[in-house]
């Protein structure tokens, strides 16, 4: 039997784009705006928002923190956002030096940490590419994660990156014995 517990990593953008694109006349403000991957993206007019893929070939980034306080001291406070449902809490640490703090769902868990119902629980044996179990093997999802066991006749740790599940020798019992023919 196995079960699977890893952080999530961390995505990073090296460089965040905000693009003002139409200045109003006499207002000086944005008509157009979006934020976005600056290396994904190329302007050469405004056409360019009307290509149906435009969405596809430029990830939009959002980068935030939630006021100025630690994780520590916002949980001690009645202004917290994180939602109580596995979500975790991690204090701002880029180098804006304003601080704040950002809530996540834990590993195992898809959704919004901010509102209700908060994180769910991700069913990894609905979906094949999400375990790796062997194919002798029975995912048995858990809260957060999944095990995985072996069918029976088959022993091993389950996994298909490990040992995987190996068909045990059948076991007959043999008698042996003489015939004294007289």
């Amino acid at each position: 039997m196995f079960s699977r517990s890893k952080p999530p990593e961390k995505t990073t953008f090296s460089s965040v784009l905000f693009l003002c694109l139409l200045q109003v006349l006499f207002d000086d403000n944005c008509g157009y705006a979006f934020m976005g991957e600056q290396d994904s993206f190329q302007y050469s007019n405004l056409s360019v928002f009307s290509d149906p893929n435009f969405l596809s070939r430029v990830p939009i980034v959002l980068d935030y923190a939630i006021g100025t306080q630690s994780c520590v001291v916002a949980k001690n406070s009645n202004a917290y956002l994180c939602n109580l449902n596995n979500t975790l809490c991690s204090d701002n640490t880029d180098s804006s030096g304003y601080g704040g703090y950002l809530c996540s769902c834990k590993y195992g868990y898809e959704g919004n940490p901010y509102l209700s119902p908060g994180c769910t629980d991700i069913d990894e044996c609905i979906d094949p590419n999400l375990n790796d179990c062997d194919g002798n093997a029975k995912c048995t999802n858990t809260p957060g994660n999944f095990s995985c066991s072996c069918d029976h006749h088959f022993s091993g740790d389950g996994r298909s990156d490990g040992s995987g599940c190996t068909r045990q020798a059948s076991q007959i019992p043999v008698i042996l014995g003489t015939y004294i023919v007289t």
